[in-house]
């Protein structure tokens, strides 16, 4: 098995060719416009039909064949050097590559990344804000975002068709253009439309859904709230119903002990009617209340389980 400096060595050769290919497209470029354009002070006949556009072509087609080439030999050099992958493509032999730089304990350069400061219409009405961060679920920065402007719009609110709580969005960012071009990359090419996380849209696995139900403890059974099932604890004792909400008439209360923890769960596809998605990520998000006044979100947690469980 090779090392993964093995691999950065072979791979640099490719990316290499890659480079040297775009600066001679560079180059041409000027070389062409110069000599069509002193045909045509010249009139020289049938050289007008040269253009850089005709050149281009024929180079973008050799720069997708050793793109192409680059990404079979990425894929194809993972497997048989460094083990089976997830998938056969470049996806999974990157993943097979993290995995064999953490055995050699590896590194590379990070990438450092920027969000710029949001703007807003002026023709906006109300104290809307975007949060916008290169932090994912599980508290990692982001190294591989495009640089590109997003545009969020608010299309549906209590204004209008919405409901409070569930406004609908749409975010569209700039053009996506083909991996083996070699202007690549430029935008995301998102367009989608989401509804903002509530905990009252239950059951569902759309954008801004929630696949839990009744987690927004209006219903309760004792002091045990619908859909839930009692793990450890003692109902009435370690957790109950209580009044104070953050909205709506109730919320779950949970009542420290000291001795005794409080574990409550809800099966995922079983006790509800959403069910989970392979290879997807979900995030646990809640509004915390500590003692008589402090109330405040909860640090969300995020899963990649996919089975039936809490």
């Amino acid at each position: 098995m090779t090392t993964s400096s093995d691999f950065f060595d072979e791979w640099g050769l490719i990316a290499g060719k890659i480079e040297d290919l775009d600066d001679f497209l560079s180059t041409l470029r000027t070389d062409v416009t110069t000599l069509v354009d002193g045909a045509a002070s010249a009139a020289i006949p049938h050289l007008g039909d040269l253009s850089f556009e005709v050149v281009e072509a024929y180079v973008e087609k050799a720069s997708q064949s050793l793109i192409t080439a680059a990404d079979t030999f990425l894929v194809g050099y993972a497997e048989s050097e460094m083990g089976e992958l997830e998938s056969r493509d470049v996806r999974g032999a990157l993943k097979r590559l993290k995995l064999q730089m953490e055995a050699d304990s590896a590194t590379i350069e990070a990438t450092t990344l920027s969000v710029g400061a949001a703007s807003y219409d002026a023709g906006n009405t109300g104290s809307g804000r975007i949060h916008v961060s290169i932090v994912d679920v599980e508290g990692t920065t982001l190294e591989n975002v495009r640089p590109e402007t997003l545009r969020f719009e608010l299309v549906a609110d209590t204004q209008q068709t919405g409901t409070a709580g569930e406004e609908t969005w749409r975010v569209r960012g700039a053009a996506t253009i083909d991996q083996k071009s070699r202007l690549w990359p430029k935008g995301s090419g998102i367009a989608l439309e989401f509804d903002n996380a509530h905990a009252g849209k239950e059951e569902t696995s759309a954008p801004g859904g929630n696949v839990m139900k009744n987690t927004t403890f209006e219903a309760f059974t004792g002091h045990l709230p619908d859909s839930f099932d009692e793990v450890i604890g003692t109902a009435g004792t370690t957790y109950t119903e209580t009044s104070t909400a953050l909205r709506g008439a109730k919320a779950l209360r949970i009542i420290g002990k000291g001795s005794q923890l409080t574990e409550l769960k809800q099966d995922i596809g079983s006790d509800t009617a959403a069910k989970l998605k392979p290879k997807t990520k979900y995030v646990l998000s809640f509004w915390l209340r500590e003692g008589a006044s402090t109330r405040r979100p909860a640090r969300s947690r995020s899963t990649s389980r996919t089975a039936a469980g809490p």
